[in-house]
């Protein structure tokens, strides 16, 4: 039984070539299980190169960066050629214009399976919406949470029948082989005592990630716990918004932005609380980080979190846009020992329920329906 050829198309693998996002992340745990499956893999992106590429090439995943600015009417014809060449016998597009774009080709009469995957809450132009309502559909579109699978139909004109829950996987072994410093040295590295309660914000400095929110609280949550610290680890526009944000405040000695990290589990295993502070996260992938280090979560009843956190068990959810009740939670945890250690337990056992072996497995599954 030969090998299924597996073309990954996606519209870019993070930002500036060396900043990722959590596609990358995905595609990194995924694709090289898929290929030592025995199957031929390439991941290919619409974008510049980006320095992850080496990761997936070095176990065997080829990569392939078009390099093309977005919206390039020229597109679809490198991505044409690129399919000619590689003969896949999937495609699994995600991504906006990757989906798009594949949807336009099957469309064109190019033979090949089309699995759609739906990580993000998007909303479409008037004018894509239209069209993509009108494109072939896919043999299955995986989507990452409920919220999502609504948009891809809402969106994307996807038929329901199509459309699957398909949760994002965790890795807990590759994610705590990283975590080779003890948590107080992060408070050292920040001259925090070693007592200091720390709230941590892993994310892109992004509008849609909403980090402004946890500045904005820092005010209410330093008045029931005056040594507390939010610790931002991330970069992006965003940033120089958030960073006057804090000084107009007057908390900019209680937050600190770290930038970019490597080091995230050494972050996560410092923290107290971790939070999501976005409007609608699609997933909440930062959460599964919490989960494999025993940390809870505190985030909004928005997106796909609740699908990831449950209240109560392994995290606190506010109302979608209640900033004062967040607060209060972040508060709740960090005073309240015996809460915090309830839920550090519920969330070790929670991150059982992300295994990457079971997501692999499904999705080999979904492959192994053989090629045309």
């Amino acid at each position: 039984m030969r090998a299924v050829r597996i073309l990954h198309l996606a519209d870019h693998m993070g930002y500036g070539g060396r900043i990722p996002h959590g596609m990358t992340t995905y595609l990194l745990l995924v694709l090289p299980r898929v290929h030592a499956a025995g199957n031929a893999v390439t991941a290919a992106f619409l974008r510049e190169p980006h320095e992850s590429a080496a990761i997936l090439e070095q176990q065997g995943v080829g990569t392939r960066f078009l390099a093309s600015r977005r919206w390039d009417p020229l597109i679809p014809f490198k991505v044409a050629r690129l399919v000619r060449s590689f003969a896949p016998d999937i495609v699994h597009a995600t991504q906006v214009q990757s989906v798009l774009i594949a949807r336009l080709l099957k469309a064109a009469g190019m033979r090949f399976r089309l699995i759609v995957h739906m990580h993000n809450l998007d909303v479409l132009p008037g004018p894509l919406r239209w069209i993509s309502a009108r494109l072939p559909q896919p043999e299955v579109a995986l989507c990452v949470s409920r919220p999502v699978m609504a948009a891809a139909t809402r969106e994307y004109g996807i038929d329901s029948a199509r459309l699957r829950i398909f949760p994002n996987a965790f890795d807990r072994e590759r994610f705590l082989a990283n975590q080779d410093t003890a948590a107080s040295d992060l408070r050292t590295e920040l001259g925090l005592p070693a007592s200091a309660p720390l709230i941590a914000r892993i994310a892109r400095f992004h509008p849609d990630k909403g980090n402004d929110r946890l500045v904005r609280c820092m005010p209410r949550i330093l008045q029931a716990v005056p040594g507390a610290v939010a610790v931002f680890a991330g970069d992006g526009p965003q940033r120089p918004v958030c960073e006057l944000l804090a000084r107009d405040l007057g908390v900019a000695d209680r937050v600190r932005f770290l930038g970019h990290r490597d080091d995230i589990a050494r972050i996560v295993s410092a923290c107290d609380v971790m939070t999501v502070t976005s409007p609608a996260e699609p997933f909440g992938f930062v959460a599964l980080e919490a989960f494999a280090l025993g940390k809870p979560v505190v985030g909004f009843k928005a997106g796909g979190l609740p699908e990831v956190v449950t209240h109560g068990v392994d995290g606190l959810l506010a109302a979608a846009d209640d900033e004062t009740a967040f607060a209060g939670l972040v508060t709740q945890v960090l005073l309240d020992s015996q809460l915090r250690e309830r839920l550090a337990a519920g969330a070790r056992q929670s991150i059982g329920r992300f295994s990457l072996e079971r997501h692999v497995e499904a999705l080999l599954a979904i492959y192994d329906q053989r090629a045309l």
